[in-house]
This record gives C-alpha cells, sequence and structure tokens, in this order.
C-alpha cells in the first residue's frame, strides 16, 4: 500500500482517485456503526494511518455529517491495551 499511496502523492491521478474512492467507501461502510454506537471519536491506527494524507480528506468529508473527531495513531496495540485497562479499571 505505500508504494501506491506514494504514487498518489506524486500526483498520479489515477492512484489519487483510488485513494479518494476509497477513503469514501470507508466512510460509507463505517456510517452504520458510527450511528449505532453514536462515535464521537475515530481512531485509525497500523498501516492504513501512514496513508491517511491521501484518503483521509474523501473520508472526512463523508463524515461530516457526523461531526466526529478522527485520529490516526501507529501505536495502536499499545492504545488498545491502555484502552482495556481503563476500562477494567
Amino acid at each position: 500500500m505505500k508504494e501506491l499511496a506514494d504514487l498518489a502523492r506524486q500526483g498520479n491521478l489515477a492512484y489519487q482517485q483510488v485513494f479518494e474512492e476509497f477513503g469514501s467507501c470507508l466512510a460509507e461502510m463505517l456510517d452504520p456503526y458510527i450511528v449505532g454506537f453514536g462515535a464521537q471519536l475515530l481512531v485509525l491506527g497500523g498501516q492504513i494511518a501512514k496513508s491517511f494524507d491521501v484518503f483521509g480528506p474523501a473520508h472526512e468529508q463523508g463524515l461530516l455529517p457526523h461531526h466526529l473527531s478522527i485520529y490516526t495513531s501507529e501505536h495502536v496495540i499499545e492504545n488498545t491495551f491502555k484502552g482495556i485497562d481503563q476500562f477494567f479499571s
């Protein structure tokens, strides 16, 4: 995915369109879960977070009606365990 994101960053229109479509589709797919959960924050992590700059604008646009904060993290496992610890403490 890094290579594809790099091509989009370098101005390749076809790859930019792919990432825009991905961002839009991801927002559409998450929509019912955001509504059902009443989420106010979305955390994207791992490898996908590293390409947020190329799909993020379309993704954020798709989530605008939810007034949702989006946070990217490369330390998802660590943050997951911190959240579990806080939940059960």
